[in-house]
C-alpha cells in the first residue's frame, strides 16, 4: 500500500505542477528551456505509472509466495486500488497529452 501512496504522490503532484502553471501563466511566450513545467509534470505522472505497475508486479509475486508457503489463494484488494489508482494517472496524462 505504500507504493500506491507514492504512486498517487507523484501522479496528482505532476498533475498540479501541470495544472499550476497552465493556469499561472497562460499568455506568457514560452522560454527557451531543456525541461519546461509540462515536461517535468509529464515525468512526474509517468514516474507514478510505472512504479504503480512495478508495485503491482511486485504484490502478485508476494502473493503467490504466500499462496504457496500457506496452500492457500490470498485475496487483496490492493490490486484493486492500483488499478483505479491506474486510470486515474493515464486520464491525467492523457490530459496533459491533448490539452496544451
Amino acid at each position: 500500500m505504500s507504493w500506491i501512496r507514492t504512486a498517487t504522490s507523484l501522479i496528482t503532484f505532476g498533475f498540479s505542477v501541470y495544472k499550476f502553471f497552465q493556469l499561472e501563466a497562460p499568455g506568457r511566450q514560452l522560454q527557451n528551456r531543456l525541461i519546461g513545467p509540462r515536461e517535468f509534470a509529464f515525468m512526474l505522472v509517468s514516474i507514478g505509472l510505472v512504479s504503480l505497475l512495478l508495485a503491482t508486479l511486485e504484490h502478485r509475486q508476494n502473493i503467490r509466495a504466500l499462496g504457496a508457503q500457506y496452500a492457500g489463494k490470498q485475496r487483496s484488494l490492493a490490486v484493486l486500488v492500483a488499478a483505479l489508482i491506474s486510470i486515474l494517472g493515464i486520464l491525467a496524462l492523457l490530459a496533459m497529452i491533448f490539452r496544451q
